[in-house]
């Protein structure tokens, strides 16, 4: 009836837009021909490909996870799309004169551009010339064998006929380890590190807990701006309980010895290194050495550690480990610059005093 008619009446409407032959819309059936023909004229006379449709919505922007991330999109793609906007805006596009491109050649150039090989990195056509490698070391027939000293160079234990291996290990391999751990510490992982330098076994005999001593004393003096996480770690290890370590002898072996056990090791060492005297240890460093220049860089060296030692020693007071009558003898010695050996007798005898009332 007048359904089937009228759907007959727009099915013949929709084939005229499209272009049909029959009809009494034969007019806009031509046009659209025209504009084909017209858009097939100017691809031909363009000589690229038509132009590929890119997604270039901004990362986060839609619905879906798959929308929200980030597209990849191919370089050949996106120069494609430059290729069909050659043509500058007709309004309201005035560069200034050094910045317009504006030659002859500027389209054939973009397309010889997009038909040549991506290059990454340095893509001047101008190649620089390579360096020729000069060769610096003599001809290997000038060069004289190696000697191999079976007695100086290093060998694995295993290998040692004397080696016995024992369950436990040796104060040089304990202080190795406690070497690594001390070369690792920081304050971020302070906690973990210091737990793990006290298991290595420095508190098992009074000679591992000297050497280790000495270590600590050691990487403060070379590290001043460190100065208080190392007497941080002296005031931790100084409140353990040293009930099972050995090497004592019979009359200090008691639990009141043992308590301030590693407070008196760590000041006698402090001790002995404040009294050393600046100028022959320059002298004992660079004794045999006859540069200027590394001379002055151990003497110094010398001098940066005897500061970080100072420093070191200021820490140790903040944590209440020296005694303020310790602190002035110091003040005084390095004002004046003189120590006599009745007011070094006398600091050491604070120093005991000190480790006997903690």
């Amino acid at each position: 009836g007048r359904h089937g008619r009228d759907g007959n009446h727009h099915n013949r409407n929709d084939r005229n837009d499209r272009g049909g032959g029959g009809g009494g819309h034969r007019r806009g059936g031509n046009r659209n021909n025209d504009n084909r023909n017209h858009n097939r004229n100017r691809r031909q006379e363009s000589n690229h490909p038509p132009m590929p449709l890119l997604d270039l919505c901004v990362p986060g922007q839609g619905k879906t996870d798959s929308q929200k991330a980030v597209s990849r999109i191919i370089a050949s793609d996106l120069m494609a799309v430059r290729l069909h906007f050659l043509d500058a805006p007709e309004e309201g596009f005035n560069p200034p004169d050094h910045c317009a491109w504006a030659t002859e050649t500027r389209v054939t150039e973009i397309q010889e551009a997009h038909q040549g090989p991506n290059v990454l990195g340095d893509v001047s056509a101008e190649k620089r010339p390579r360096k020729k490698p000069v060769e610096t070391a003599p001809a290997l027939e000038d060069c004289k064998p190696l000697e191999v000293n079976d007695e100086t160079r290093w060998k694995a234990k295993v290998f040692d006929p004397n080696f016995k291996e024992t369950t436990t290990d040796s104060n040089e391999d304990i202080l190795k380890k406690a070497l690594l751990i001390l070369n690792k510490l920081s304050l971020t992982k302070f906690d973990k590190l210091s737990d793990a330098f006290i298991s290595t076994g420095i508190m098992n005999n009074v000679d591992a807990l000297n050497g280790a001593i000495g270590l600590i004393v050691d990487k403060a003096q070379g590290e001043p701006h460190f100065a208080s996480m190392y007497a941080q770690l002296c005031y931790k290890l100084a409140k353990l309980q040293l009930d099972d370590i050995e090497g004592l002898p019979e009359k200090k072996n008691t639990p009141k010895e043992k308590k301030k056990l590693f407070k008196k090791l760590l000041l006698t060492r402090c001790q002995q290194e404040f009294e050393i005297d600046t100028a022959h240890k320059i002298a004992t460093a660079i004794e045999g050495i006859e540069d200027k220049e590394e001379q002055g860089y151990h003497a110094n060296l010398v001098k940066k550690h005897y500061l970080g030692h100072m420093r070191f020693i200021g820490e140790l007071y903040h944590f209440d480990m020296i005694k303020i009558d310790i602190m002035l003898f110091c003040l005084e010695s390095l004002l004046t610059g003189e120590v006599t050996e009745e007011e070094k007798k006398e600091n050491k005898d604070g120093n005991d005093e000190e480790a006997d009332e903690e």
